[in-house]
This record gives C-alpha cells, sequence and structure tokens, in this order.
C-alpha cells in the first residue's frame, strides 16, 4: 500500500502549506525592496520642506538685516545657511528663498 501511495504523489507536487511558505517568503521580499527603496526616497527628499525652510528663512532674515550695502545683499543672496550638518550640502540659498516668496522682508 505505501508503495502504491508513493507512486500517486507527482515528483513536483508539494503540499498546500509549503507552496503558501514560499509565496509568503517571496511577498516578504518583495515588499522589503519596496520599503527599502521608499525609505531611499524618503531620506533624499527636498532640504527645503517646510518646517526647514521656516528655520532657513529666519536665518536668511537675520543675515539681510545686517546686511548694510549691495555688495552685503549679493553675499547673502549666494549664502546657505546650515540648519545640520546633514542639511549643509543640499541647502537653499538665501537668494533662492528670497524670490520664491519665502522671505518677509
Amino acid at each position: 500500500m505505501q508503495s502504491s501511495r508513493n507512486e500517486l504523489i507527482q515528483p513536483g507536487f508539494q503540499p498546500r502549506a509549503l507552496a503558501l511558505r514560499e509565496g509568503f517568503k517571496r511577498l516578504a521580499i518583495v515588499l522589503g525592496v519596496v520599503v527599502a527603496f521608499a525609505i531611499t526616497l524618503w531620506r533624499q527628499h527636498d532640504a527645503a520642506d517646510p518646517p526647514q525652510q521656516h528655520s532657513l528663512a529666519s536665518l536668511c532674515r537675520v543675515d539681510y538685516a545686517k546686511a548694510r550695502s549691495a555688495t552685503d545683499t549679493a553675499f547673502v543672496d549666494g549664502h546657505k545657511p546650515a540648519v545640520s550638518k546633514l542639511t549643509a550640502v543640499a541647502s537653499v540659498s538665501c537668494g533662492q528663498l528670497r524670490r520664491a516668496g519665502a522671505l518677509k522682508l
């Protein structure tokens, strides 16, 4: 009886539980890749998001208030204030904020 039972099972046959486990593994891998991609995109978002833009604008307002000549103002236009070391490279300049209307001088 045992040999006839083994003959009925096809070589490529997998029990349902094993097939479900394989499906869940594939789903977990795909979800892991999607989450990793989303985190990568989220960490590389634009440095001038509204809360940070507000703090950058306040730093630029102080610099513009200290400017006494056109040369000083041109220097402030090109200045990129750094709120933190992470945003120092990706920061926008004071001139870009002024032209975008983010500074109420």
